[in-house]
């Protein structure tokens, strides 16, 4: 009896938690990219398989890719996420993931501009990939929210 009390009480506040627009959106988010991760997963065995790493030649690219690949990671996450709370939240999902991509590349670092040209620092922001999207968006639709914000009133003109 006290077991099967347990249980219910677990099966509803996982019914409660998995109804969370953040869980919900993580979810679709993650689910999007899982051919990301099998191409990502693929390129990463048949690295290791043939051990391109430490071989140079005609099979370099793969490596190189390999490492591309996984130092996009963050922001493929970004932009996942940011795009399925956008919709969840009935927010533009092309304005929010863009606010939410210049948030995070200009408060992270990740993406920089050097001597060299555009470098990305694979090291930096990969908890904001998950952070700065909740953050965005919340405050966009927060500001979306306010009367005196809306410069135009008129509804012959794009609502977003």
């Amino acid at each position: 009896m006290l077991l099967t009390t347990f249980f219910n009480q677990f099966n509803q506040s996982a019914v409660k938690l998995s109804s969370n627009t953040i869980i919900l959106s993580l979810r679709e988010g993650y689910i999007a990219l899982i051919p990301f991760f099998i191409v990502a997963s693929v390129i990463t065995l048949l690295n290791q398989w043939f051990n391109i790493a430490d071989k140079t030649g005609n099979h370099v690219f793969l490596n190189e890719f390999n490492l591309l690949v996984w130092a996009l990671f963050p922001l493929i996450t970004l932009i996942s996420f940011s795009y399925y709370l956008s919709k969840n939240l009935q927010l533009h999902t092309i304005a929010a993931p863009v606010l939410v991509v210049t948030c995070f590349c200009a408060s992270t670092g990740y993406v920089y501009v050097d001597s060299t040209g555009i470098n990305v620092d694979n090291k930096s922001g990969v908890l904001y990939s998950i952070l700065m999207p909740i953050f965005c968006c919340y405050s966009l639709r927060y500001f979306s929210s306010i009367k005196a914000l809306k410069l135009v009133g008129i509804s012959t003109i794009s609502l977003f």
